[in-house]
């Protein structure tokens, strides 16, 4: 179902040549399919995914370790916590052998100690500055009680961002504007702090920390949609779904797989239904009875979407209403014919060992 080595071809249009990194997204409109922009975070993302493939076995089109070298060399993008984090994953899986490079021109306790990110406590960019510190000391163990004092520190400012329901806020509640927002957190503020917990509690012997991993996955398992939705917008401390719509294909297929097949590895649970459950979403079990895959391009487009925000208050609020009912019917959606490339980075990185396993 993946489809990794159909993924790697739908990648090949979306690398900047000039830049040696990959655009933000492609999108198809009146005048074709176009590029837009550049995203080195996507890079790192896209190139995690990129070596697992290669590292399984298939030939990657792209020089992996040549693009992580050039996103260090121009390490400009990476300015807080969040990127620091990816770029450190980045070296720990791609390029272990320079990871001790890669430690020495960033400075990880600097930039945690001055980053408003940590200031803010934003979930998502903790979670990567966590993961990154924890892949480090599994690339590395001799060097678990040098690191250990920062990865505490991380690991206890995210926690603070954990509901009474298992699930993580968006930030700190306490600040200004739209402190409200602090308790709703996104899909991504589940998934990443999931992968996050679990790589930190196999670094450093945190049984904790897989504990309240694997409470999180039991969260966003229970609050799937009746098609396998895994919706965008939860609240931290009841457990609920705040807003369903966009439903995204990362979501489905890349995201949340990489996060559930992560922590089931670490605590032996069986996560095969829910996995599957947002998999046939993408191939047309969906609300607009469409597979999301363009064959011919080879890329999954990015959402299912109310064309308008008018319509998707209405909805959310309606939705709303019905506390401990079944989510209403809705009408009016559509596809968004874009794709960004981190998309198909997580796929790859979730799913090309389980190509492998079926060439």
């Amino acid at each position: 179902i993946p489809y990794p080595t159909f993924i790697v071809q739908g990648i090949l249009p979306m690398l900047d040549e000039r830049g040696g990194v990959f655009c933000d997204r492609l999108v198809r409109d009146a005048d074709g399919v176009n590029r837009e922009g550049i995203s080195e975070r996507y890079t790192a993302m896209t190139l995690l995914g990129l070596n697992r493939y290669h590292r399984v076995g298939f030939r990657s089109p792209f020089a992996v370790e040549d693009m992580a070298n050039t996103l260090l060399s121009e390490r400009g993008w990476a300015s807080d916590i969040g990127d620091v984090g990816l770029l450190v994953w980045l070296f720990a899986e791609v390029n272990p052998s320079e990871l001790g490079k890669c430690l020495t021109v960033i400075d990880l306790a600097s930039t945690f100690e001055h980053s408003h990110l940590v200031r803010s406590r934003h979930t998502m960019e903790l979670a990567w500055f966590l993961t990154g510190v924890a892949k480090a000391v599994l690339a590395e163990p001799s060097q678990r009680e040098k690191w250990r004092p920062l990865a505490d520190a991380t690991y206890r400012l995210l926690l603070r961002n954990r509901g009474r329901s298992g699930l993580f806020g968006h930030r700190s509640s306490r600040v200004a504007p739209n402190a409200w927002r602090g308790w709703i957190g996104s899909f991504a503020d589940q998934v990443y702090p999931i992968y996050a917990l679990t790589n930190f509690a196999r670094a450093f012997g945190v049984g904790e920390a897989l504990d309240n991993a694997s409470a999180c996955a039991d969260g966003i398992c229970r609050a799937h949609g009746p098609l396998g939705q895994r919706w965008w917008h939860y609240s931290a401390t009841s457990g609920r779904v705040v807003q369903r719509y966009p439903v995204y294909s990362v979501h489905q297929e890349a995201m949340g797989p990489m996060a559930l097949l992560e922590v089931a590895r670490a605590n032996g649970r069986d996560m095969t239904y829910p996995i599957l459950h947002g998999l046939r979403w993408i191939l047309g079990q969906n609300e607009v009875g469409q597979d999301m895959r363009d064959l011919e391009l080879g890329v999954v487009w990015r959402s299912v979407r109310f064309p308008g925000k008018a319509r998707m208050v209405y909805q959310e609020v309606a939705n709303w209403a019905r506390a401990g009912s079944e989510p209403a019917a809705v009408e009016g959606l559509t596809i968004l014919r874009e794709c960004r490339p981190y998309e198909l980075g997580w796929l790859l990185f979730a799913f090309s060992e389980f190509e492998t396993a079926a060439a």
